[in-house]
């Protein structure tokens, strides 16, 4: 068993009762990557509350830039002053993307070794049965051997629309098209729905008049000095890159999973950022009042 053991045991459970109750090896990473996300949504309403916060004190905080520009440990000073008496923690947006990480890294270890994890079948039984149905060197035994025991025992069938998702979408020269295999598909749309999730992350906000004011009056940056908004950027245009490496080297079933979470972010961006966030900051922004005046408008 791999280091992220302890997350795949419990995730191999929830994908062998899923799978036993639809008997469909896609629709059940559907159905997983939903309860998932349900899981990791206080998470992310933490995340967009943190990047909330951080826009509403952006004028503050773009003050302190100008006053302290040169000086960069009274910067850092006063921009934790600032943080410390709001109660703004600007690592906190990165949560749900460090928990994701080793979630997918056990969800990996389960999607290659479903033998172990959805059936929960001994090391001696998987040799014993490895001897008998794997000729040669192969990715995956475990999948391997599950497409043979389908029929037989019901283990595992990988097919879904079609497609093989316990296959690793790899270049084919003998695959038709000149050589583009249809599940191609599969790592394009995960790349191309890791674009549009992270180019749609303000999707349905509506912003303040403060920002529309702090936006036009912001300074370029200085020689030298890191522009975020354009590392942002940079960091959208690499992701989809990054994903369609991933998906390619990995079985197919991580791509079902990547495209329907990304789907999901979208939806939820939208709910979050066009219900939640205009809720939240007209709030924060009655708290950052004088104590009277906030006091006064929360009666009201």
């Amino acid at each position: 068993m791999g280091i992220f053991s302890f997350i795949s045991v419990p995730l191999g459970w929830i994908m062998s009762v899923i799978y036993k109750f639809v008997q469909n090896y896609g629709v059940s990473l559907l159905i997983f990557t939903l309860i998932t996300r349900l899981i990791l949504l206080p998470l992310y309403i933490k995340q967009q509350k943190s990047m909330a916060q951080m826009n509403i004190l952006k004028p503050k905080m773009d003050a302190i830039q100008k006053q302290y520009g040169d000086n960069k440990e009274k910067l850092s000073e006063e921009t934790m002053k600032l943080y410390k008496k709001h109660g703004v923690s600007p690592f906190s947006g990165c949560l749900p993307l460090l928990i994701q990480f080793p979630l997918l890294i056990a969800l990996y270890d389960v999607i290659r070794k479903p033998l172990t994890y959805i059936w929960y079948m001994s090391q001696d039984t998987i040799n014993a049965l490895s001897a008998q149905f794997v000729s040669g060197k192969v990715a995956y035994p475990e999948i391997e051997i599950s497409r043979n025991l389908v029929g037989q025992y019901g283990y595992t069938n990988f097919n879904f629309l079609g497609l093989d998702l316990g296959l690793t979408p790899t270049f084919n020269l003998n695959a038709p098209m000149f050589g583009i295999d249809w599940i191609w598909i599969i790592p394009i749309l995960a790349a191309l729905t890791t674009y549009l999730s992270s180019k749609f992350m303000n999707i349905g906000i509506t912003k303040t008049e403060e920002e529309k004011q702090a936006e036009a009056n912001k300074r370029p940056p200085k020689p030298g000095e890191t522009d975020p908004n354009q590392t942002a950027n940079s960091m959208t245009k690499f992701m989809p890159f990054l994903t369609l490496w991933f998906t390619f080297i990995m079985p197919a079933g991580i791509s079902i999973y990547w495209i329907a979470g990304n789907i999901l972010q979208i939806i939820q961006q939208f709910a979050i950022n066009r219900y939640y966030v205009p809720k939240m900051k007209e709030r924060m922004l009655l708290e950052n009042e004088e104590p009277k005046n906030y006091r006064k408008k929360r009666k009201k």
